[in-house]
């Protein structure tokens, strides 16, 4: 069950109001005792995240539960954060770390950056779709919520992902003075269906898309690194240039994304449209990330971006540009 983009914020008593994840859409199966993780497109992730692995042991026997897998640095969770485990050729292990909640960060990341270990994953847990022998997933969402809550011994590195109900203006404020993404609305008496539905609308603080990386450049000088990332999005045939990336990076994700950019460097610029920068290394569009910015220029490009992460298993393809009019 994925949701859409809210065109207004709002509040409203038939609605529940929770934190927008950023991180990986996992679902957790637990049958006869034993656990695996997937990601939204069916892809085992066991090997990437052993420790929440472990903790599914806390599940019932037989259960299916969904959620996000997330990781912070201090009160500050980014996607880039979890590139080091998604990595295919690491095998770094796995850590705890503190909640979403300000009231349970501690040092620990501080500590983790010292030591260039990436920092620690919590999976916060938002559905419950069976237990047993039964299928919930006909059940409303409320219900569902309120049954994942009692049924699951929650500790670290598993969250219970808490909601507010009707109050969804007062928590998009919050949610924007703390720099969170922003806010999901779901509706309390909905079923859970495995499709993109009105039942779940997303209400973003700032702008984000996901994009393809066509290129980069690197600096004069440099060895190995790499200056900015060149991004675009598909229209029909063509390969459109939206502009270039040069922050949001950090130590964390920088050796995990030259690595995969590596894997798809070719000779020849991809983008339609003629490119003006020195010094560029070509890609194939395959690769995805995702970018937050402020607005789309009279230009088509992105003003103010900044590097978010990678999104892996996406269809590079089927990335267009999107509706600057979206809720920020």
């Amino acid at each position: 069950m994925t949701g859409k983009s809210a065109k207004r914020i709002f509040s409203d008593d038939d609605w529940l109001f929770e934190r927008k994840l950023e991180g990986v859409r996992c679902l957790a199966v637990r049958e006869n005792g034993i656990s695996h993780l997937y990601d939204r497109d069916g892809e085992l992730l066991d090997a990437n995240f052993p420790d929440i692995l472990e903790a599914l042991d806390k599940l019932p026997p037989d259960a299916v539960v969904d959620g996000e897998i997330v990781a912070f640095d201090g009160k500050k969770m980014r996607l880039a954060y979890l590139e080091p485990y998604l990595d295919p050729g690491n095998s770094q292990p796995g850590y705890t770390l503190e909640s979403a909640n300000d009231d349970h960060a501690d040092a620990e990341p501080a500590a983790a950056r010292r030591e260039k270990r990436p920092p620690p994953c919590w999976f916060y847990l938002f559905d419950l779709l069976q237990v047993g022998p039964y299928d919930l997933r006909k059940l409303p969402l409320e219900t569902r919520k309120l049954l994942l809550r009692n049924l699951i011994r929650f500790s670290k590195p598993l969250r219970f992902t808490d909601h507010r109900r009707a109050d969804g203006e007062h928590l998009f404020e919050i949610a924007c003075r703390k720099d969170w993404e922003g806010i999901v609305a779901k509706r309390a008496a909905s079923p859970y269906r495995s499709a993109r539905v009105d039942d779940w609308l997303k209400i973003k603080c700032k702008q984000r898309q996901e994009l393809v990386i066509g290129g980069y450049t690197v600096p004069p000088g440099s060895k190995g690194a790499f200056g900015e990332l060149l991004i675009g999005y598909f229209e029909g045939q063509q390969f459109r240039y939206a502009g270039k990336v040069g922050t949001g990076f950090d130590h964390q994700s920088l050796g995990s994304l030259k690595q995969a950019l590596d894997q798809h460097r070719q000779r020849q610029c991809p983008f339609t449209d003629p490119i003006d920068e020195q010094n560029c290394h070509w890609l194939s569009p395959e690769l995805v990330c995702e970018v937050g910015f402020t607005a789309w220029t009279r230009g088509m490009k992105l003003r103010q971006p900044r590097y978010m992460g990678l999104r892996r298993g996406r269809d590079a393809r089927a990335i267009v540009r999107g509706d600057s009019l979206e809720v920020a």
